[in-house]
This record gives C-alpha cells, sequence and structure tokens, in this order.
C-alpha cells in the first residue's frame, strides 16, 4: 500500500478493507471455533465495540447454529468504541486535559 499512488490507493480501498474485515473475521470465528470444540458451553456471547459489526455478527450467529447453542450479542447501542468513549471522557474532564491542547482529526492519514 505504501508504494500505490494515492489514486489507485483510493479506487482499490474498498476492496483492501473488505478483505481486512474478511481476515480479521475468519480469525475470530476460527479461534473461537477451537474453544468451542475444546470444552463444552451452553452459549455463545460477543460484546464490545468489535460486536457492532454486522458480518462478524452473521459469522458469529452462523457459528453458534452449527453448535445448536443461542448466540447472546450485545445490542447495536450497548457496542460503543472504548476508546472513543475514554478519549472523549479525557476531553470533557475540565480538570484532565488542556482543551486548547487537543486536536481532533478522524481522517488523519498514516505517514
Amino acid at each position: 500500500m505504501e508504494k500505490m499512488e494515492d489514486a489507485a490507493l483510493t479506487a482499490a480501498m474498498p476492496d483492501i478493507c473488505a478483505s481486512y474485515q474478511r481476515a480479521v473475521i475468519d480469525q475470530l470465528v476460527g479461534k473461537t471455533k477451537h474453544i468451542l470444540e475444546v470444552d463444552s458451553y451452553q452459549s455463545l456471547g460477543l460484546s464490545g465495540g468489535v460486536s457492532n459489526n454486522k458480518a462478524l455478527r452473521a459469522a458469529m450467529e452462523r457459528l453458534a447454529q452449527r453448535y445448536r447453542m443461542p448466540c447472546l450479542i450485545a445490542k447495536p447501542q450497548h457496542t460503543g468504541d472504548n476508546a472513543a468513549m475514554i478519549a472523549f471522557a479525557a476531553y470533557a474532564d475540565p480538570e484532565g486535559v488542556r482543551h486548547d491542547a487537543i486536536s481532533i482529526e478522524p481522517a488523519l492519514r498514516l505517514g
């Protein structure tokens, strides 16, 4: 990616992101499947910020069905991004952080 021209990178970004998402989901599902095969469980649970990903939710639901167990997934409104919440709490704390020292740039490029 570092060697790609900006236009080529922009054009390829949807495929890059989809491939990365698929790789992460495959790892999470694979590791969960391994755990389910090692011991006996009554249900499968998924929570945290990553559990708001629709593709991951669907993959875990399929895995739970395969093992004939309920899949307990946190509701989307309960799956906030913990890092963002902690950063906002620090920003909002009048005694914790100098507000003039913070620059929020969500689309900042690495490098």
